[in-house]
């Protein structure tokens, strides 16, 4: 089935439960802290994690422990875990709901920062949302605020900029270094920015569909109106999905669909069938397994290019 916009997760109250009884008192701020070698700064986002190390560099230890091929968003951690996060110098979240388990965690007030507050006038707000499942998250839907907000390279900086306000507030020492790093960084996501703009240009029609809710931010920046779906790249959807797919190319001209990892073959199969071209356009929502954050965002914006240009061909 398909939707026009992503879902609040499910109740965490066992994970609130666990959470609070092993978490519940803010411990003094100098309490279990390193006293010496660089500050620790803790992220609940892979993407937080990069522009941490990109502005902070050796100035800081960054740190992102949600475990590798694990959604982060639906992590739940340990009180192991949840303990490093309490005895860090500072903890960065993403906010708009992302990383569900920081809602019940008790971390410190003090030296926890909310990114998104940079841009809370900019937080989607998604109603009705399908409920689904799909790999070991279980049931779910992605009601409530959309929180994938990095796709938007706008919002990415303006998260970056908040990134490097809490680090000068934590060095003051090292501001300029601090600030020349975010520099660059803001650069390369200008540049971004620009690229992905030129290559959609007059034609963001083109891009008709998605096969998950997690593009509203990166839907909303270029202008597309894309229906979502709630396809994965490895499973075939049914007939019923399949239908829907043939009802919506019957009321669209464009033939572009944004997926999040390259399809099996029999996706690949039945997509080019009906001549719909795929876009890998990955979220980036955790460590991959070669690169990083914005080595993977201008693959995006490569294979953006490379379906419009296909589409441009025929």
């Amino acid at each position: 089935m398909f939707a026009n916009s992503p879902a609040r997760p499910a109740s965490f109250l066992a994970l609130a439960a666990a959470l609070l009884l092993g978490a519940c008192a803010e411990r003094d701020d100098a309490q279990g802290r390193e006293s010496s070698g660089p500050p620790s700064v803790y992220t609940d986002a892979y993407h937080l994690h990069y522009f941490a190390e990109r502005i902070g560099g050796d100035k800081i230890q960054a740190a992102f422990p949600a475990p590798d091929g694990l959604n982060p968003s639906r992590w739940r951690p340990g009180d192991d875990i949840i303990e490093r996060y309490q005895n860090a110098d500072l903890i960065l979240r993403s906010g708009a709901s992302y990383a569900i388990w920081t809602r019940f965690a008790s971390l410190p007030l003090a030296r926890t920062h909310d990114t998104s507050r940079a841009y809370a006038d900019r937080i989607i707000v998604i109603e009705n949302a399908i409920t689904h499942s799909h790999g070991p998250d279980g049931m779910h839907s992605h009601d409530g605020e959309s929180p994938y907000t990095w796709l938007d390279p706008t919002l990415a900086i303006k998260q970056a900029r908040a990134v490097k306000t809490a680090l000068i507030g934590l060095l003051p020492e090292s501001e300029a270094e601090l600030r020349a790093r975010f520099e660059t960084l803001q650069t390369e996501l200008s540049d971004l920015d620009r690229e992905i703009a030129s290559i959609i240009g007059d034609r963001a029609d083109a891009v008709f569909a998605t096969s998950h809710p997690v593009y509203h931010y990166f839907v909303r920046r270029y202008g597309l109106d894309a229906v979502d779906f709630h396809w994965e790249p490895d499973e075939m959807p049914d007939a019923e999905e399949w239908a829907a797919l043939d009802r919506l190319l019957g009321e669209r001209s464009g033939r572009i669909m944004l997926w999040e990892d390259e399809v099996i073959p029999e996706i690949a199969s039945a997509l080019r069938e009906r001549g719909v071209i795929v876009a890998v356009v990955r979220i980036v929502d955790r460590r991959p397994p070669s690169g990083d954050f914005m080595s993977i965002m201008r693959e995006n914006a490569a294979s953006l290019r490379d379906a419009y240009e296909t589409l441009g061909s025929r």
